[in-house]
């Protein structure tokens, strides 16, 4: 404090308290007027979900090469061809499965309306009836239009429960893309061996793949951590409330919680397009780029492999 003559001091200590309370009811005034902003609703605890399998409509070439790199076929994931089957619709292409998410990739014969660079993204809960509590949650917070509905497979001549769905309601039939969250159904989970304990505690997509198979993953393809996406208004906007019925976070143009990340670039040029797929790997491996086609590139570096669609 700078030092002041006995004459000023009485008018110091007039001034000090003054400057005091008016610094107080500064402060106070602004507190008071600051109006706490109500989190949306992507933003409250929801059940963790996690983004549990990608797909992908791709050109023949890609397709036919798919599996010609070592490292893809061999190291990466556990590569087949699969077709499955409900009660009203069925899909074949391509799986490459991982420990904790796996990727579809088809032709445009693929499934019912299948166009040159449609994909989609599944969300999966990690617990039974976690997908119920979304629902309510999502209906309760906002004035979207959603669908749930339960998918049945055929088993040994028979439909019988396989999973539940949920998902913004589609207007558009053309549109490029879908995205939905999935759980398991009790009947499936019983199916496969789980008793009625195990599937109220809660069965991770490991557990139940190594159930299912009878075999271990011993490969390095771990998860997907991240998906950018090209995208214009428009579908960015029902994506949008797509991911925060989820209950993903939101960050710009970025959706997020602990165990995946949606970057979306907008670009009017395009209709909704992947862009590039990050997969997380157990393992270390040199930097690499493998060229599957024109198209489909991946670039290897260390715990990471980056899938680079081109158009």
């Amino acid at each position: 404090m700078i030092y002041m003559k006995n004459t000023s001091k009485t008018i110091d200590r007039m001034v000090l308290p003054l400057f005091v309370v008016v610094t107080l009811f500064l402060l106070l005034s602004c507190n008071s007027d600051k109006k706490e902003t109500p989190p949306i609703h992507g933003q409250n605890k929801l059940p963790e979900i996690y983004l549990n399998h990608l797909y992908v409509v791709l050109d023949s070439n890609t397709l036919l090469h798919l599996a010609d790199s070592s490292f893809i076929s061999e190291k990466f994931g556990n590569i087949k061809v699969h077709t499955a089957t409900t009660a009203t619709e069925s899909w074949s292409g391509i799986y490459l499965f991982g420990k904790n998410s796996y990727f579809e990739f088809f032709s445009t014969k693929g499934y019912k309306g299948a166009t040159l660079n449609d994909f989609g993204l599944v969300f999966m809960t990690a617990r039974s009836n976690e997908i119920w509590k979304i629902k309510k949650h999502w209906r309760e917070n906002s004035n979207d239009s959603i669908v749930a509905d339960t998918v049945l497979k055929m088993q040994n001549g028979k439909h019988t429960p396989w999973f539940y769905n949920l998902s913004l309601l589609n207007k558009d039939s053309v549109q490029p893309f879908s995205t939905f969250l999935m759980e398991n159904t009790p009947e499936e989970l019983s199916a496969v061996g789980f008793s009625a304990e195990e599937i109220k505690n809660g069965i991770n997509w490991p557990t139940y793949s190594i159930k299912r198979t009878k075999a271990e993953f011993t490969k390095s393809f771990n998860q997907i951590q991240s998906v950018t996406l090209l995208i214009n208004k428009k579908e960015y906007n029902h994506l949008k409330k797509s991911f925060l019925g989820f209950g993903l976070q939101q960050k710009g143009t970025t959706f997020f919680n602990k165990q995946i990340k949606i970057i979306c670039i907008r670009d009017e040029k395009f209709t909704a397009r992947l862009k590039t797929i990050e997969t997380a790997l157990t393992g270390l491996y040199a930097k690499t780029d493998i060229k599957i086609s024109d198209k489909l590139i991946v670039h290897v570096n260390g715990s990471k492999a980056i899938w680079e669609i081109r158009y």
